[in-house]
């Protein structure tokens, strides 16, 4: 069970990297960012500057808390992945017209898959920290399996807009 917590810290780690990188990259990345928060209408807009700011802050806090902290880091990835989650929520709920910001600006609307997304990352941080326990010495092959598995899973997870649209039924396409 050792090899869950260093997949699921290594996994984790990749995607709110990716995340992050997504977002701050350029001044055009964070605008869009920004943008992408305003119209999910969560707070005031005159708030959406410091929420943007603390949202990369807290997605570069757990990146580095997740291989540093353990257990902690875990924690902190499935909280910051639960207020995303509270957020998309409402965002459903209300049925406002706001697409995912999550990797940079997306064309995909909010919905039911954003938050079995966020579901299953949160599932794997609980599952990492609960597995840390774990007593044994970890072997060359059980890590490079582990690290390639949550490369993988990173990738799935950072892809998932596009892997979800090229399987979604087509919308009546002119012959």
């Amino acid at each position: 069970m050792q090899y869950l917590d260093l997949a699921s810290r290594v996994a984790l780690a990749l995607i709110f990297a990716v995340s992050v990188f997504a977002k701050i990259r350029n001044s055009a990345a964070f605008a869009g960012f920004k943008a992408g928060l305003t119209a999910m209408r969560v707070v005031p807009r005159a708030a959406i500057s410091a929420l943007a700011v603390a949202v990369v802050a807290a997605e570069i806090g757990t990146l580095l808390a997740l291989p540093v902290f353990g257990v902690a880091g875990l924690l902190m990835a499935t909280a910051l992945l639960g207020a995303f989650s509270a957020a998309i929520t409402a965002v459903v709920v209300r049925g406002t017209a706001a697409s995912c910001p999550c990797f940079g600006v997306s064309p995909v609307r909010f919905g039911r898959r954003h938050l079995v997304r966020n579901g299953a990352l949160m599932v794997l941080a609980l599952g990492g920290a609960a597995s840390s326990d774990s007593a044994g010495a970890l072997t060359r092959p059980g890590v490079m399996l582990a690290v390639v598995a949550a490369l993988v899973f990173a990738i799935i997870v950072v892809a998932f807009e596009d892997i979800v649209e090229t399987f979604r039924p087509s919308q009546g396409v002119p012959g």
